[in-house]
């Protein structure tokens, strides 16, 4: 019997995490899934322990290519009307894909995402990500441009959406925003239902933070997905033209002041000014100058005061 979900798992050296994800997936209620893990040439036995402890489940190996390349063999080797995706250290809550497939029967919609929370790799819990960023739907192109409020543990997206917008960017170096560059352009040409309840987890690892100080390489390609949604649907944007370019260099800031690189985050404030002026924009440059704990608590305001202007539009 065809399914109709494909649970597609890009995995790349996960042996440690893979069976935890794969047991939150299996035990979900709604039991017409298949699950598509794609091992992206692991080194750690990670195509092993699927194979070998998870017989249910289609393993795809191959070579390492990243997780837009292995994310985009998982579609191409779906069978299921909907497709959702896992990375392989993150985990969904009970009765995920229930909901959500209850959600898009009922509002006809192409694809849904919900909520989730962040958690160390120890297990504490960080945060959650809709109180950072209001979580919206319907048409999300305006407020989804300005930044990326869907979590990626989250999206259920009906298949042939890929046929309409294409496939993950393989692009060298758009790895970093692959996610935000895929839901923009699904957001263009559909709109979206929410659950704002907690569906999933992501772990953040240490790797992951430690890569952040060197997100300022990241700001060309962000600055391309801006680019690239101004010129496909204009009229809909192009009032925030400034204000998206300007949100690019000031995520950049926060992410190098949260990691104390106050030098380069005043060099991204500084140009994300020659775009558009804000209250939150001069606080955030004034934290540049400012002791540690302050600049921290700085940090946190002006994360809050991005998220309501976000929300707000």
């Amino acid at each position: 019997m065809t399914p109709e979900v494909s649970v597609v798992i890009a995995a790349y050296n996960a042996a440690r995490f893979i069976d935890e994800t794969l047991n939150s997936v299996e035990t979900q209620d709604h039991r017409s899934f298949e699950i598509i893990v794609v091992d992206d040439g692991s080194t750690d036995g990670t195509g092993e322990i699927v194979t070998s402890r998870h017989p249910g489940v289609r393993c795809l190996r191959i070579p390492n290519s990243g997780q837009p390349a292995a994310r985009n063999t998982g579609i191409r080797a779906a069978r299921g009307a909907y497709v959702a995706f896992l990375d392989a250290d993150d985990r969904w809550l009970p009765g995920k894909l229930v909901r959500q497939m209850a959600l898009v029967r009922e509002r006809g919609v192409a694809w849904v995402y919900g909520d989730a929370i962040t958690v160390s790799a120890a297990g504490s819990v960080l945060g959650r990500m809709g109180r950072r960023r209001p979580l919206q739907e319907g048409d999300i192109l305006r407020p989804l441009l300005l930044t990326n409020f869907i979590p990626s543990v989250t999206p259920l997206v009906r298949r042939d959406v890929f046929e309409t917008v294409g496939g993950f960017d393989e692009r060298p170096g758009m790895s970093l925003s692959e996610d935000w560059n895929m839901w923009l352009r699904v957001a263009g040409r559909f709109e979206a239902a929410c659950i704002r309840d907690v569906l999933g987890v992501q772990v953040e690892h240490p790797q992951s933070m430690t890569a952040t100080s060197d997100r300022m390489a990241n700001l060309e390609p962000e600055l391309a997905i801006v680019e690239a949604t101004l010129a496909a649907h204009g009229g809909r944007v192009a009032d925030l033209a400034s204000r998206a370019r300007q949100q690019v260099y000031y995520r950049a800031a926060l992410r190098l002041l949260a990691t104390g690189d106050r030098l380069r985050a005043r060099t991204a404030i500084g140009r994300g000014l020659g775009h558009a002026v804000s209250g939150g924009a001069l606080a955030l440059m004034a934290a540049t100058y400012v002791p540690a704990p302050v600049a921290r608590a700085a940090h946190r305001v002006v994360r809050r005061m991005h998220a309501r202007q976000a929300g707000s539009r």
